[in-house]
C-alpha cells in the first residue's frame, strides 16, 4: 500500500546533508512496513532489520560497551552474514527506545560515518526519553507516520487516478471535496479508519469481523504498554481517560469534560495521563 511518507524517505536518500533517521509515530501505524518493504526493499540493495524487542541478548550487549560506528557495522555483518556497504544497505534499528545506547549511537553515525544509510523506528520514543533516555540532539532527521489519511485508503482500493481527477476539480472549485463517486468509500473509511492491518484486511476479504478482531488486538496492545510503561494509578488513569475519548467526540459540546472520564475525576490527576497518551501518539493536542 502506497504510503505520502515515501517521497520524503526519498528525498532523505538523496540529500547530501543526511543525517540518520528517526522515523516516529504510534504502534501499528505501519512505520517498519514502510522503511523495509516499500522503501528499503525497493530503493536498496540489501536491508539489514534489527527489531530490538525480539533482539538477543547479544546483539542488545552489542551497545553496552563502545557504540563507534565501525564496530557495530562489523557485528552486524557478521550477525546477518553478509558485507555492509555504505551506498547500498539499508539499516534499520526497531523499537530503538528498548536499547537507550542504540539511540545514542546515532550520535556517532552523523559525526564518524555519515555515509551510511540508518534508520531508527520508535513507537514509544517519547515515553522513553521522559524516562531519562539521552537524545542525540542536533544529530538525526526526524519524520512522523500517522494512520493512512482518506487518501491513502483511496489509493489502497485502486483508486489513484480518481484521487488525482478530484483534487484537480477541487482545486478548480468544480466539485466539493466528497463527490458522489467517493461517498460510499468514504463511509468504509469511517468505520475502518487508517490502520494498515485493518485496511488490507478488509480490501482482501471485506469481512468486518475480521477487522474489528484485528482493531481489538492493536487496542489490546496499546493498554499493555499502559501497565507495561507506568505504575498501577498512572496506568488506571491512563486507561480511563483513553477509554473517554470517543465519548468525549459524541457530545454536543465539543468540549474536554473530566467528569465524562468518571465522576470524581479532576483535571491535575490527569495531567500525567494526558501527557503520556500526547507522547505515546495516541492523542493529538490542537492549540486553538
Amino acid at each position: 500500500m502506497k504510503r505520502k511518507l515515501l517521497e520524503q524517505l526519498i528525498e532523505w536518500k538523496e540529500s547530501k546533508k543526511r543525517l540518520p533517521l528517526l522515523l516516529e509515530g504510534a504502534r501499528q501505524v505501519g512505520k517498519t512496513y514502510l522503511l523495509k518493504t516499500l522503501f528499503g526493499e525497493k530503493y536498496f540493495e540489501k536491508v539489514i532489520h534489527v527489531n530490538f524487542e525480539k533482539a538477543d541478548s547479544e546483539l542488545i550487549n552489542l551497545f553496552e560497551g563502545n557504540i563507534q560506528p565501525q564496530r557495530i557495522i562489523d557485528y552486524l555483518a557478521l550477525k546477518f552474514n553478509t558485507p555492509i556497504s555504505q551506498d547500498n544497505t539499508l539499516i534499520i534499528f526497531d523499537e530503538i527506545q528498548e536499547v537507550p545506547r542504540a539511540l545514542t549511537s546515532l550520535k556517532y553515525f552523523a559525526e564518524d560515518a555519515p555515509k551510511y544509510y540508518v534508520v531508527a523506528i520508535g513507537s514509544l520514543l517519547g515515553i522513553a526519553l521522559h524516562s531519562g533516555t539521552s537524545f542525540p540532539v542536533g544529530k538525526v532527521n526526524r519524520l512522523r507516520l500517522y494512520p493512512m489519511d482518506f487518501e491513502e485508503f483511496c489509493w489502497a482500493n485502486n483508486m489513484e487516478e480518481q484521487t488525482e481527477e478530484a483534487h484537480n476539480a477541487i482545486q478548480s472549485l468544480k466539485r466539493p471535496l466528497i463527490t458522489s463517486g467517493f461517498k460510499d468509500l468514504f463511509q468504509q473509511y469511517l468505520a475502518i479508519g487508517g490502520m494498515p492491518a485493518a485496511v488490507s484486511t478488509w480490501i482482501e476479504s471485506k469481512n468486518i469481523d475480521i477487522v474489528e478482531m484485528i482493531l481489538k488486538n492493536i487496542l489490546s496492545d496499546y493498554k499493555d504498554d499502559f501497565s507495561k510503561h507506568t505504575t498501577n494509578t498512572e496506568s488506571r488513569r491512563i486507561a480511563n481517560l483513553w477509554q473517554s475519548v470517543p465519548r468525549q467526540f459524541a457530545k454536543e459540546n465539543h468540549k474536554f469534560v473530566y467528569k465524562t472520564i468518571e465522576p470524581s475525576a479532576r483535571g491535575r490527576d490527569y495531567a500525567f495521563s494526558f501527557d503520556w497518551l500526547i507522547d505515546a501518539g495516541l492523542i493529538y493536542k490542537v492549540n486553538l
